[in-house]
């Protein structure tokens, strides 16, 4: 019976343990990843456009207008301009990266879209491929 107690005991330290080192750490900014994302979102919904990409590693953009053949702006409009939205908290991925899903449903139309997110000098970016 002890030994079973103290597996439990185990169990849960572990378990904390796994929690605790898989949450992301907030970055120069205050701010987690699914902060960063919601940001992005709320930015694009008041037309900022200018400032949306500034959430975005530079590389990126092009990356996105390359996968996407549409224009960064077009891509934010087409797929993040919804009022109502849910965003998931953020799942570290590999070493370096967390992801962060964004749902929404736009005209009857269900959506979802995965980030990825990096620490870059400190901040979190939205970066793509």
């Amino acid at each position: 019976m002890k030994l079973l107690k103290l597996l439990a005991a185990l169990g849960v330290v572990s378990l904390l343990v796994i929690t605790m080192t898989c949450r992301p750490k907030r970055d120069a900014n205050k701010k987690l990843p699914d902060d960063v994302v919601r940001d992005f979102v709320t930015t694009v919904q008041a037309g900022d456009l200018q400032k949306a990409r500034t959430y975005w590693s530079p590389e990126s953009i092009p990356n996105i207008e390359g996968v996407f053949k549409m224009s960064f702006e077009d891509f934010c409009r087409k797929e993040f301009d919804c009022d109502e939205f849910v965003i998931a908290p953020a799942v570290k991925q590999k070493s370096v990266y967390w992801s962060v899903i964004y749902s929404s449903t736009c005209g009857g139309v269900s959506n979802s879209f995965r980030f990825y997110i990096k620490s870059i000098n400190g901040a979190y970016h939205l970066v793509h491929g």
